[in-house]
């Protein structure tokens, strides 16, 4: 059975919540909650708009929305000089070559360029030098790849210091810990997760959560998130950061070091809030 969908099951026979499984994939799931029914598949959840979950899935939209309400790294966004037809209006440069100067003139170094729509760390690069921005580009806007993007994002780098994933439900902070790198090796992927030695750590303490709940607090003025799972960084200045919203987090490194309980309570305490 998938590990999520098992979670979600012992959360429900812990509150006697009646729920079945559909088809035979052990990855689909649905229940009943005040004559409500809630269906999940794997990761994915019910309880954000398709407008929400749209948006938080494209990281220029979040950036766009947000920059005025919250810290977010400074960031531009350039599509593919040779994607299709479709978005071919929306081009703002002709040419490889002309978006590595215009990220020359608004960037300084050393800057990250990621997909606009990845997860996983996939296909992000730290850049020190003109070679390396060449190199990300061609990456990205590899039509031949199953991880093309036809957006490249663009961000100022900033140096992390601690880096957390926050569940949120219905504005309030479920659950949070921390990615802690702080004894692992980095071996190519700038996500914290897989640094070779890296391991998730349930955060318990109050005033840094209440930190956190203040900082992500001005967000849902612009969205109306009902439940995801928030990369919030501190640097090494001690300023806080939102990196990225995913409405569908995954636990697989959350369980692999903690255990499974941590997120049967998790989604316990999710259920009694919509009893």
């Amino acid at each position: 059975m998938n590990q999520h969908i098992n979670c979600i099951q012992k959360a429900c026979q812990r509150l006697s919540i009646p729920y079945e499984h559909i088809g035979s994939s052990g990855a689909f799931l649905r229940c009943w909650i005040n004559d409500q029914t809630y269906t999940f598949i794997a990761n994915e959840v019910p309880f954000n708009s398709h407008i929400v979950t749209r948006i938080t899935s494209d990281k220029t939209f979040t950036g766009e929305l947000l920059k005025e309400v919250i810290a977010l790294p400074k960031s531009k966004s350039y599509i593919d000089p040779d994607c299709e037809p479709v978005f071919q209006p929306f081009r703002e440069f002709q040419s490889v070559a002309e978006i590595e100067e215009d990220i020359m003139n608004h960037f300084s170094f050393p800057l990250v360029i990621k997909m606009n729509r990845g997860s996983q760390g996939k296909n992000v690069f730290k850049c020190t030098n003109s070679a390396e921005i060449q190199n990300a580009l061609h990456h990205i806007y590899d039509q031949s790849s199953r991880l093309y993007d036809h957006v490249a994002l663009v961000q100022a780098y900033v140096p992390i210091a601690r880096e957390f994933r926050v569940i949120v439900f219905q504005q309030e902070i479920m659950l949070v810990y921390e990615k802690d790198f702080s004894e692992a090796t980095f071996v190519g992927n700038l996500s914290p997760f897989h640094w070779d030695g890296a391991h998730a750590r349930v955060i318990t303490d109050q005033t840094l959560i209440k930190q956190i709940a203040d900082h992500i607090q001005p967000m849902y003025s612009e969205l109306d998130l009902q439940y995801g799972g928030l990369d919030v960084a501190v640097d090494t200045n001690g300023k806080m950061w939102l990196f990225e919203i995913n409405t569908k987090p995954a636990y697989n490194y959350l369980i692999a070091d903690v255990g499974e309980e941590v997120l049967v309570e998790l989604y316990s305490r999710i259920f009694r809030a919509l009893q």
